[in-house]
C-alpha cells in the first residue's frame, strides 16, 4: 500500500466510525486528523509506519480506531499470491493466510473451501467500509468457529456494527425488489422481468407507494400483465409521488405511520438466498 492508500485507508476507518455513532454524538474530523498526523511528521508512508496507537490518539482518534489506523499504517505490501491455491496447500494454511487469500467473488474455490470448512459453514466474514475483507475481524470470529463458539449475527468493535457473512456471502448481493412483485427481483438495470420495463430512475419514495397501495392496502390492483403496465404507468410520469398520493391515500397513511417507525420496506432482496425465484408472480399477489 503507498501513503495515499493508507491514508484512504483511515479516512475510511474514521467514516466507519462516525457512521456508527448515534445521533448528537461527537464525529472525529478526517481532515482535521490528516493535518495533525502530518503537523506530527507524518508526511511519507515510512513515517506513518512508525506511529503507535497513542500518537494516533494524539491526533485525535479515539483508542480503538486509533489502534486500528495504527494497524494499517504498519502493514506491508503482501508478497505476490499464486494465481491457484491448490486443495493440498489450502489444507496446510493457517486461519490467518486462508483469510488473507480469500477473494470473496471469487470463493468457489480450495481456500473458499477450506475457509468455509474451518468456520463450520457459520457467518464469520466482516466487511469494511469499503467492501474488502477485515481481515483482523474475519480471523477472530473464523477462530472462534474454529473452537466450537456460536456465530455472531452480527459484529461490533470500533467501526460499529456490521453484519457477519457466511463464505460466499457479501453486502453487494442484495438486488432490488420488483414494488409489484413480492419476492421477486429486479435486474441490475432495474427491469422487471413480466413488464419488461425499468424501474431505474424511479424514486423510493415512489416504489414504496406502490407496494404499499398493492400489497398492504389493496388499492392498487394488480393481477394481470395489462395492470402491472398501468402501474408502471402511474411510477414513471413525472412528479409520480403526489400522482400515487393522491390515488392511494390509504398507502399514504401507511406510508407516514411507517415511516414514524423506521419500518418502511427496504424493497431488497438477498440474492444468496431463495427470495427472488417467484414463477407466478400473479397467482401469489394478495393483500398484506
Amino acid at each position: 500500500m503507498s501513503y495515499e492508500s493508507k491514508i484512504e485507508t483511515a479516512r475510511n476507518l474514521i467514516t466507519a466510525h462516525n457512521n456508527g455513532l448515534p445521533e448528537g454524538a461527537t464525529r472525529v474530523d478526517a481532515d482535521a486528523f490528516v493535518k495533525a498526523l502530518q503537523a506530527l511528521g507524518g508526511t511519507t508512508e515510512e513515517a506513518i509506519a512508525d506511529c503507535s496507537w497513542e500518537d494516533l490518539q494524539n491526533c485525535g482518534l479515539p483508542k480503538l480506531v486509533a489502534k486500528r489506523v495504527a494497524a494499517a499504517f504498519r502493514s506491508t505490501p503482501a508478497q505476490e499470491k499464486p494465481r491457484v491455491v491448490t486443495e493440498h496447500r489450502a489444507k496446510a494454511m493457517s486461519i490467518q493466510e486462508l483469510v488473507a487469500y480469500y477473494d470473496p467473488r471469487n470463493a468457489d474455490n480450495a481456500v473458499g473451501a477450506e475457509l468455509a470448512r474451518k468456520s463450520k459453514g457459520g457467518r464469520c466474514v466482516v466487511f469494511s467500509a469499503d467492501e474488502s475483507v477485515d481481515v483482523v475481524a474475519t480471523v477472530k470470529l473464523v477462530n472462534e468457529l474454529h473452537d466450537g463458539f456460536p456465530e455472531r449475527p452480527f459484529y461490533k468493535d470500533g467501526n460499529g456494527a456490521r453484519k457477519t457473512y457466511k463464505v460466499g456471502e457479501r453486502p453487494d448481493q442484495e438486488a432490488d425488489e420488483n414494488p409489484l412483485f413480492p419476492g421477486s427481483m429486479l435486474r441490475p438495470d432495474g427491469t422487471c422481468d413480466q413488464t419488461n420495463r425499468s424501474w431505474e430512475g424511479v424514486p423510493r419514495e415512489v416504489r414504496v407507494l406502490l407496494y404499499l397501495a398493492v400489497h398492504h392496502t389493496g388499492e392498487c390492483r394488480v393481477s394481470c400483465l395489462d395492470e402491472a403496465n398501468d402501474a408502471m404507468d402511474k411510477a414513471l410520469v413525472e412528479n409520480a409521488a403526489a400522482g400515487i398520493r393522491a390515488r392511494y391515500p390509504r398507502a399514504e397513511l401507511r406510508y407516514t405511520e411507517l415511516g414514524k417507525q423506521n419500518q418502511l420496506p427496504r424493497l431488497k432482496i438477498d440474492r444468496s438466498g431463495s427470495a427472488g425465484r417467484v414463477n407466478n408472480p400473479f397467482g401469489q399477489n394478495r393483500v398484506r
